[in-house]
């Protein structure tokens, strides 16, 4: 499993992006310098998360057919391919879902209750 990026580092990568498509590759080197040239983030670190989150974008669609998929979309989780609820081990309930249990007393994950 990867490392989750902030609202702030994916909305910056994709402004970039647009802004100077041609300028960016699939390398990450090339990329970490464009972006220091191009951003003002006092943080290398953050820089570099943003430079890495461009690369995978440009490796993304470099990797797929051309035309078949576009950086600024978004929203697809691919569990539209999935079968509806009721489907799977738990029957539609979920993890911790159903009737009974602790949430139907009242009581908070982990907890004993309200103190």
């Amino acid at each position: 499993m990867g490392r989750i990026k902030t609202t702030f580092i994916k909305n910056l990568a994709r402004e970039l992006i647009e802004k100077e498509t041609e300028k960016f590759s699939a390398d990450y080197k090339k990329n970490k310098e464009i972006v220091k040239q191009l951003v003002d983030i006092k943080s290398k670190r953050m820089r570099n998360i943003v430079a890495g989150y461009i690369t995978a974008l440009k490796g993304k669609e470099k990797r797929t057919a051309v035309g078949g998929w576009d950086y600024r979309e978004r929203g697809s989780t691919g569990r539209e391919d999935r079968e509806g609820r009721g489907s799977g081990r738990m029957g539609g309930r979920g993890v911790g879902g159903g009737r009974g249990g602790r949430s139907d007393r009242g009581e908070r994950r982990g907890g004993r209750g309200r103190r």
